[in-house]
């Protein structure tokens, strides 16, 4: 159908050595169709709940100023 689409976003974890990986697939996203503002949201939080039942240990990227945990796909700074 015209203006109907499908939102998607795919990512990975941990980064340094992938266990896991995650597809998100949403079918006529309204009123955003962007895969980075409907569907990584939902990676996110299932990545989330992953790590915390599993308790996974976040990656780090350290740098002069600023630390980062990394989650494939989205970046939460944890800057001091």
């Amino acid at each position: 159908e015209k203006n109907k689409y499908v939102a998607s976003f795919i990512g990975f974890f941990p980064s340094y050595n992938p266990q896991y990986s995650i597809l998100v697939v949403i079918d006529s996203p309204e009123p955003e169709y962007y895969g980075s503002i409907v569907a990584a949201p939902v990676f996110k939080k299932i990545a989330q709940d992953i790590i915390h039942m599993k308790q996974i240990k976040p990656d780090r990227l350290n740098s002069k100023s600023r630390n980062f945990d990394y989650i494939r796909g989205g970046i939460e700074s944890t800057s001091h």
